[in-house]
C-alpha cells in the first residue's frame, strides 16, 4: 500500500488563524511546533507496518515529516524494519509563480480558474495541467514499487492530495480528474495537516483506487488493518 502523508502544518497555514492563511508553494517554510505533533501522530498511527521507504518532496517541511516518521520507527528498537528516507522531485508541490506567500482567500478563484483552464499559466509558474501530469506520474511509479509486504510513504502536499482524489473520483484511467472535486473543501480529511491518504491497486485491474474508511481505516484515515503489521524478522 502507499500512504500519501501531508507534511504538518507551518508558519504560513497556522489552524489557529485561518484568514491569514498562505500559500505555501515553493516557499520553503519549516514546520510549526504543532505540525511537528500532526507529523508524530501520523507517524504514530503507522507504527507497525512494514514501511519500506519514506519518500519526500525536497521542501524542508516535508523532510521534517519524513525524518520525524522514521525516528518514531527507531524509537521502537528491536528488530523492527525502520525505512529509508529518500528525497523525491517529483512530490515537489504546484509552483503558482507570484500566487506563493499571498493570502489564500482574496486569491482562491484564480486557483479555480486553473482548475478549470488547466493550460493556464500563473506568471512565474506552471499550469495546473503540467503539476497533475507530474505528480499523477510520480505516484504511478511508486504504486508499481510497493508490495504486500513492504508499503511506502509519500510525505507531499495538499495539491498532490487534492489532485489524488479527484483522479480516483474519475476512475484513474488517465490523467483527467474531477475538477469539482477538485473545488471541494468538504474533502477536508484528504488534505488536513498530517493527513493520511491510503492508495492500493484493485487485485484484478491493478487500477489505482483509495482504500476508503471503514475498510482497514480509523475514522480520520488513520488505524490501519492488522493484516498490514510487520512482522519481526527471525534473529540470524
Amino acid at each position: 500500500m502507499l500512504f500519501v502523508i501531508r507534511h504538518g502544518v507551518t508558519g504560513y497555514n497556522r489552524t489557529d488563524n485561518p484568514a491569514e492563511e498562505r500559500f505555501r508553494g515553493r516557499v520553503d517554510v519549516p514546520l510549526a511546533e504543532e505540525g511537528r505533533d500532526q507529523a508524530k501522530a501520523a507517524a504514530l498511527s503507522l507504527l507497525g507496518i512494514a514501511i519500506d521507504k519514506v519518500y519526500y518532496s525536497p521542501m524542508i517541511r516535508s523532510e521534517e515529516t519524513a525524518e520525524i516518521i522514521k525516528q518514531e520507527y527507531e524509537n521502537l528498537g528491536g528488530n523492527v524494519l525502520v525505512p529509508q528516507c529518500l528525497v523525491d522531485p517529483g512530490l515537489k508541490p504546484w509552483d503558482i509563480g507570484y500566487l506563493e506567500g499571498q493570502l489564500v482567500q482574496p486569491n482562491l478563484k484564480k486557483i479555480f480558474e486553473m482548475y478549470e483552464d488547466q493550460n493556464l499559466r500563473p506568471e512565474g509558474g506552471e499550469t495546473y495541467g503540467e503539476f497533475k501530469a507530474r505528480v499523477l506520474a510520480n505516484i504511478r511509479d511508486l504504486l508499481a514499487e510497493q508490495t504486500e509486504r513492504r508499503h511506502i510513504v509519500a510525505v507531499s502536499h495538499s495539491s498532490t492530495q487534492r489532485t489524488l482524489a479527484a483522479w480516483i473520483a474519475a476512475g484513474a484511467k488517465d490523467d483527467t480528474v474531477d475538477v469539482t472535486q477538485l473545488k471541494d473543501e468538504n474533502k477536508y480529511e484528504y488534505l488536513a495537516p498530517g493527513a493520511i491518504m491510503a492508495l492500493d491497486l484493485e487485485p484484478q485491474t491493478y487500477k489505482p483506487r483509495m482504500v476508503p474508511r471503514g475498510q482497514g481505516l480509523g475514522e480520520t484515515n488513520r488505524g490501519f488493518g492488522s493484516d498490514l503489521r510487520q512482522e519481526a524478522p527471525s534473529p540470524a
